[in-house]
């Protein structure tokens, strides 16, 4: 295991557990079959072990084959959930293969030790017969099964009709979760005594402003019976269910932590349906965007549903991202649908093109000096009066610079005198701040992520996404992950 950097840990050992009722099997079948074959009286020790390599061999190696297969797979599971549960399947598969070459090699060697010469001496004890038969003879089950399968296998017709049966129930089996009848969830969301709601007004919203959105959620959260108590905290959103890692924070966002009524001191309703019913009580207030987030079993791995856009224009990844919420908006239980691009309030990135400001004789340093000046003002003077000092600032009116375009209308002077537009200068139009940027492999990348409410599973939200999205064209050097 330390080879292959594992540890043994809490799921490393769990896997131990899970694999001693698989490892032992190859060594039953053998040390069965040497028995038989020994018992007979017609062959030696060494001959019966011969015998059992030679019959069981194939036997042994589609089978154990078989098993490594199925858990084999999981080790090309990607993902936070794939490196979560790796070692599970690394330990089962190398602790079969490993039963499987001791139960072809080392237990036939040591049946044959152990009969040796004293496999003449035969013993009719009590307790050598228990030994040998056990407690509880499952002889009439072992004949049972025989006659079953001759009446099955020894006519063609009745061959035929059994393979057929097995085939249909085969394919009806791999329908199921394919159709959706079945729906699969690898850590689903269970009751809980804790969930969370996160508040998102528009950016540059005043913090008071954003205290008085949430003010409206807290007057619903108090008429529930179910809420013990909750906390909430403005300037910041609650970390949970994002695939980030911290938490969101600005004046226009806000988080709420509840606490349920435990179900041992008389909670009855599931915290599922609590926060369904909390989800249509919030759609009353259309000021903010408001999350009921809940938790889910496993490892923290984001949302149920996550998409990465790659690729090199941020500009292009936003309206793809757009484009992907839209369509999620359309896949029935998707819910707290957004993207890991959020604009900072009142905040643009200007790009100033070099070759421009070498035409019109300005730098850059003095390009950004003057628009410094002109939005935070600068200090002119000090006024001493008796004890305390008044600073005078000038600065442009708040009503010349109030939006993006008259910004853009100011006049610089460059170093010959005269008046350049900011506009002139300007290598691209303005576009938001963001918090971040994210790279996966030197690409530039943004998520969307969603949550799944209403029986949905990130299985079924895929599904949906994947048959909404098959006519979809992504542009060329773009591309999705999940």
């Amino acid at each position: 295991m330390s080879a292959f950097g594992q540890t043994l840990n809490f799921l490393s050992m769990f896997a131990l557990i899970l694999s001693l009722g698989l490892l032992v099997d190859d060594a039953i079948v053998v040390i069965s079959a040497f028995n038989q074959y020994h018992r007979t009286g017609k062959f030696t020790p060494k001959q019966a072990a011969l015998l059992v390599l030679r019959d069981y061999k194939q036997v042994l190696t589609s089978t154990t084959l078989t098993v490594v297969w199925i858990f084999s797979a999981m080790l090309f599971m990607t993902g936070l959930i794939g490196k979560f549960i790796f070692s599970i399947p690394f330990v089962i598969t190398v602790t079969l293969i490993a039963s499987f070459i001791i139960a072809l090699t080392i237990n036939p060697a040591l049946a044959v030790v152990f009969v040796g010469h004293s496999a003449e001496k035969k013993k009719s004890s009590q307790w050598s017969n228990i030994l040998n038969k056990g407690l509880i003879s499952i002889h009439p089950l072992e004949d049972f099964y025989a006659r079953t399968i001759d009446r099955l296998l020894l006519s063609k017709k009745r061959a035929k009709k059994f393979l057929i049966g097995v085939l249909f129930l085969f394919i009806s089996a791999l329908s199921l979760p394919i159709s959706g009848i079945l729906k699969s969830d690898f850590f689903p969301k269970t009751d809980q005594d804790l969930m969370f709601i996160n508040i998102e007004a528009e950016a540059g919203t005043k913090l008071d402003v954003t205290s008085e959105i949430t003010k409206q959620i807290e007057e619903i959260l108090i008429k529930e019976k179910e809420i013990a108590s909750f906390s909430t905290a403005i300037g910041s959103q609650v970390a949970v269910g994002k695939s980030t890692g911290g938490s969101t924070s600005g004046s226009n966002f806000a988080g709420i932590s509840i606490n349920l009524v435990k179900k041992e001191y008389g909670r009855e309703e599931l915290s599922l349906s609590i926060a369904e019913r909390l989800r249509t009580k919030m759609k009353t207030i259309t000021d903010a965007k408001i999350s009921v987030v809940e938790l889910a079993g496993g490892p923290p791995a984001g949302g149920d549903f996550e998409l990465k856009i790659s690729g090199a224009d941020f500009r292009v990844m936003e309206n793809i991202a757009n484009d992907v919420k839209k369509i999620l908006a359309t896949v029935p239980g998707a819910i707290n649908i957004e993207t890991s691009r959020k604009p900072l309030p009142l905040e643009f990135r200007l790009s100033f093109d070099s070759t421009k400001l070498a035409l019109y004789n300005l730098t850059l340093p003095q390009v950004s000096l003057f628009l410094k000046n002109v939005i935070d003002g600068t200090d002119a003077t000090t006024i001493y009066k008796g004890n305390d000092e008044i600073a005078v600032r000038t600065r442009y009116e708040t009503s010349s610079t109030d939006t993006i375009d008259k910004i853009k209308d100011l006049k610089v002077r460059n170093n010959s005198g005269q008046d350049v537009f900011i506009r002139d200068i300007l290598k691209t139009e303005c576009e938001p701040s963001v918090f971040s940027i994210s790279r996966i492999d030197q690409k530039r990348v943004i998520s969307v992520t969603a949550s799944a409410a209403g029986g949905a599973t990130a299985t079924s939200l895929l599904a949906g996404f994947t048959e909404k999205t098959k006519d979809y064209k992504i542009p060329a050097g773009y591309e999705f992950s999940t």
